[in-house]
């Protein structure tokens, strides 16, 4: 396809949104298996393509995610 090589890239980005669920007693449940990224057939993040570690309890250490603050309940 690149027979002659590749002189650069164009670089792009995304924004993503997530949303992780609260319930009537407002426990929060953010983790890796409640996020729409996470694959658990493989345990990957499709985000970063790397292993998440305890996908059921915790956010994997290279999340790419900025959580924002909580927004008010009308």
């Amino acid at each position: 396809m690149f027979e002659s090589g590749v002189k650069r890239y164009i670089h792009a980005h995304a924004t993503v949104r997530v949303h992780f669920p609260v319930d009537f007693r407002d426990n929060a449940f953010v983790s890796c298996s409640q996020c729409c990224y996470y694959s658990p057939s493989s345990r990957l993040c499709r985000l970063t393509g790397i292993l998440s570690e305890f996908p059921d309890k915790y956010i994997g250490g290279n999340c790419p995610l900025e959580f924002e603050e909580d927004e008010p309940n009308d």
